[in-house]
């Protein structure tokens, strides 16, 4: 169980907890993997830091490579239009694979910057926002993608997404495409 004293770092309304800011090298990426077959759990319930956005994973190195990782009860604390992310991607070519992000309040993948990163075999589900915007359960997409102009190769490969209290799968502010293949949301 994490906690908030564990926040790394917090800067303007994001609470960092787990910052990943170190990349690995061409070739010799920097893996973060379960051990075998089983699913390493992060559980973020007890991390709601008032009037801040929780980023559980947040991302900016590149060459990083993530297997089986299960992330839950990410929160969310602010009452208006606000998002928490479960992994908050600004690298590039980056691979998170069988990961799981669920029965928290956050968006499971938000990727907004990088290039040539790869979502493998990722499942979001039963993430529903009860505390942004009277409760509606906006803003918490099972996958969000939004490549700026320039950020290009970026790929969602066998990816799930269901009961999801927004959408499934969101690139509608993606200056570049997205490629999605074998995916599906319910």
């Amino acid at each position: 169980m994490i906690s908030e004293s564990q926040i790394a770092r917090k800067q303007r309304i994001v609470a960092h907890v787990i910052d990943l800011n170190k990349s690995g090298a061409e070739g010799k990426p920097i893996r973060y993997q379960a051990y075998g077959n089983e699913q390493a759990i992060f559980d973020f319930s007890n991390v709601k830091p008032a009037g801040l956005r929780v980023h559980a994973f947040s991302v900016s190195g590149s060459g990083l490579h993530w297997v089986g990782l299960e992330v839950v009860g990410v929160q969310v604390t602010i009452k208006t239009h606000m998002q928490s992310i479960c992994f908050a991607n600004d690298g590039s070519d980056n691979v998170f694979e069988r990961l799981s992000m669920h029965d928290g309040h956050a968006i499971g993948i938000y990727s907004v910057r990088g290039s040539v990163n790869l979502f493998l075999n990722c499942d979001a589900y039963r993430n529903y926002d009860p505390v942004s915007e009277n409760g509606k359960g906006g803003n918490v997409d099972g996958f969000g993608c939004h490549p700026r102009k320039g950020d290009r190769g970026n790929v969602f490969r066998g990816c799930r997404a269901w009961f999801i209290s927004d959408d499934g799968f969101d690139w509608i502010m993606a200056a570049e495409s997205v490629r999605f293949e074998d995916c599906w949301a319910f």
